[in-house]
């Protein structure tokens, strides 16, 4: 094993790319590399970046001696010597994550390959106001800290998930329609504060995006939606590794694509929107209107395992509707894969393959390969993209912050 000569340079890391020497950035495209493909060798190396073999041999040195990467096996040859693969170093340092929905709030310590190293959950089952909630999302965090045993200074940031709409540049919470008591709270800034740590915020369905391109359901692809069907219908949209945010940081909403003029008035004011129709509240809505009763989204999903006949119908209507939309983003951006998870797909067992057949109706028949899959990450796929926030900021930034530093010598 090489000796790390990394220093203890680790939170709050910032940077101004500004005079960066030309070296720190090709070490940073190496890095960068190696973390989009997984593992990968020298030679290897030389050909995705087109650096020589030397330049590449010269910079993997100094990112082994700042321990960010570490050797991970071999390449697999039937002739002469098999090239040594590289891998990013998980354990160089950790991120922390807080994902925050109507059902519970979840706070987790990872390490940087998204393996959860400590988590906590508070379900969200008892009535507060503002500062309550607030108060309890922020003691969830510090005891997930403290409790994790990993130092503060090994933990680069904390990611945050929340429902949307969001203003991440000004870290404002806007106006979620099913968390009403967190309209225009500075969350970011609250959670700094607090913990003493960088944060960094973005609505839920785009930190369930990252988790599932990094670690989930979409390992391995560049471009990718994940699309929560729940109690409302909403979307994360990467092109490129990258979330796309758009100009007004709202891109992907899914469920507010407009499928009957003449439809049921949706939350944001629009008529007929797919949220509207498909959600688990449109859902709920026109059972408890057809059996004359007061059910839960809870309720129709129980009703339905037990072949309710209006809870079935409502349901499959759901996912047929979603499905009509889910074509239509095929052919507006041909995804290679889409991600769907949420209350509806993850409960109701249908719900994904009415999905699919409905989707393949309305996509180009030229479209056969585009994939149309479950959430891997299940109820941690929220928190392990919010720690993902972290670690993409310090893989953009931080790590120049770390090559000038000094931290290797």
């Amino acid at each position: 094993m090489r000796e790390s000569k990394r220093g203890k340079t680790r939170g709050g890391l910032r940077i101004q790319p500004e005079n960066v020497p030309s070296g720190c950035f090709t070490r940073k495209t190496l890095l960068d590399t190696i973390r989009r493909n997984g593992r990968a060798s020298r030679t290897q190396l030389a050909e995705l970046t087109g650096l020589t073999f030397m330049a590449v041999k010269r910079n993997m040195e100094e990112l082994l001696d700042l321990g960010l990467i570490r050797e991970d096996g071999t390449e697999p040859s039937s002739v002469g010597r098999k090239s040594v693969l590289y891998a990013v170093n998980e354990s160089f340092a950790c991120t922390a994550g807080i994902y925050i929905n109507m059902y519970e709030t979840r706070a987790a310590v990872m390490d940087l390959g998204g393996t959860i190293l400590y988590s906590k959950r508070m379900a969200m089952d008892q009535p507060c106001n503002q500062a309550e909630l607030i108060d309890r999302v922020i003691r969830l965090a510090q005891e997930t800290l403290e409790e994790s045993g990993q130092p503060r200074e090994r933990i680069l940031g904390v990611g945050i998930g929340v429902p949307g709409p969001v203003d991440p540049g000004r870290g404002l919470v806007l106006s979620p329609p099913n968390l009403t008591c967190l309209q225009y709270v500075p969350l970011r800034g609250i959670v700094e504060q607090a913990l003493g740590l960088p944060a960094f915020l973005q609505k839920d369905a785009n930190v369930i995006a990252l988790g599932e391109l990094r670690h989930g359901a979409a390992r391995g692809h560049a471009d990718m939606m994940y699309i929560y069907a729940d109690v409302g219908i909403g979307g994360g949209l990467v092109l490129n590794g990258s979330l796309y945010l758009g100009l007004n940081a709202g891109a992907g909403e899914i469920g507010h694509i407009t499928l009957d003029q003449d439809g049921p008035v949706c939350n944001c004011a629009s008529t007929g929107c797919v949220e509207a129709i498909a959600s688990g509240l449109a859902v709920t809505r026109r059972y408890n209107r057809e059996k004359g009763c007061s059910a839960s989204i809870e309720d129709v999903l129980q009703a339905a395992a037990q072949n309710d006949t209006c809870a079935v119908m409502c349901l499959n209507d759901s996912a047929r509707t979603l499905g009509i939309a889910v074509g239509s983003l095929i052919n507006l951006l041909d995804l290679p894969v889409i991600v769907i998870g949420g209350l509806l797909a993850e409960r109701y067992e249908p719900y994904l393959a009415l999905v699919r057949q409905s989707a393949t109706e309305k996509k180009l028949k030229g479209y056969r390969s585009n994939r149309i899959l479950p959430s891997a990450l299940a109820n941690n796929a929220g928190v392990i993209g919010a720690g993902e926030l972290v670690a993409d900021h310090f893989f953009k930034t931080g790590v120049l912050e770390l090559f000038q530093s000094g931290a290797a010598s």
